[in-house]
């Protein structure tokens, strides 16, 4: 097995950046990546598991880089926190985009209580696989979220918490994708956006879904009148839920419009 420690990473310096894993590996383990070891390494890190079976896991303490890739044949399993402090966060949890019987579970797959964060963009896939759901889970990006595939919970009334604007409010823009579906199996779900581009559905349950704007004073509209954060009637149809609230104390302006 190889093994790199936090601090002999610390004594690597890479300008175009870092790839750690690839075919002829097996599974990676990160654990407890540090900001000061991972400034020195460039733009982006790969973290790369693609031999036939093979996941990535994170777990024990969070881990930070200046923005990462992650690709893996056989799942990515979430146990921490995950960020990125300068650029972009993608996961592919099923880089071969097919699945055979060594691969258990093609799954970006959210075991314990944990945040990802992306100072940009953050894009979550896992062609054959799904976003699973089995302990409370915040996704956080700067300047927009894609999800790719169907995220759900199979743990009943699990907290779900997206924001897709926390950084600089004004471009971030949740993006679930067409026939893709959020479900939250009874857990609450609340998005903080600066628009939510549904062309998925989302469904909550017996719980809540909560959408409010990110940045104060946006202007939010439900039908057919363009504003900041806008879900249209069709939007609204994809939406299946007990509860569902529109806005909070720090937003604009609410236009209802057919």
């Amino acid at each position: 097995s190889m093994y790199l420690t936090d601090t002999e990473m610390s004594r690597m310096s890479a300008g175009g950046g870092l790839r750690v894993g690839g075919s002829a590996g097996g599974d990676v383990f990160v654990v407890g990546i540090t900001e000061a070891t991972t400034a020195p390494l460039g733009d982006i890190i790969s973290i790369v598991s693609n031999h036939d079976g093979a996941f990535v896991d994170f777990s024990t303490t969070t881990s930070t880089f200046n923005a990462l890739a992650v690709q893996a044949d056989n799942g990515v399993r979430v146990k921490t926190n995950v960020v990125t402090d300068i650029g972009q966060m993608y996961v592919d949890s099923d880089l071969e985009n097919s699945q055979n019987t060594t691969d258990t579970g093609n799954d970006i797959d959210f075991m314990s209580a944990s945040t990802l964060q992306a100072k940009t963009v953050m894009t979550l896939e896992a062609t054959t696989g799904e976003v699973k759901v089995g302990a409370p889970t915040t996704l956080e990006a700067g300047t927009g979220i894609m999800l790719l595939n169907d995220m759900s919970a199979y743990v009943a009334n699990t907290v779900i918490i997206i924001d897709s604007d926390y950084d600089t409010p004004g471009d971030g823009t949740l993006t679930v994708y067409n026939g893709k579906t959020i479900d939250t199996n009874d857990g609450t779900i609340k998005l903080t956006v600066w628009d939510l581009d549904l062309d998925g559905s989302l469904q909550t349950g017996t719980a809540d879904v909560s959408v409010h704007g990110s940045k104060v004073g946006q202007t939010m509209g439900l039908g057919g009148t363009k504003q900041d954060l806008w879900l249209t009637d069709t939007e609204m149809g994809r939406i299946t839920t007990e509860g569902f609230t529109f806005g909070n104390h720090e937003n604009g302006d609410v236009l209802v419009n057919g």
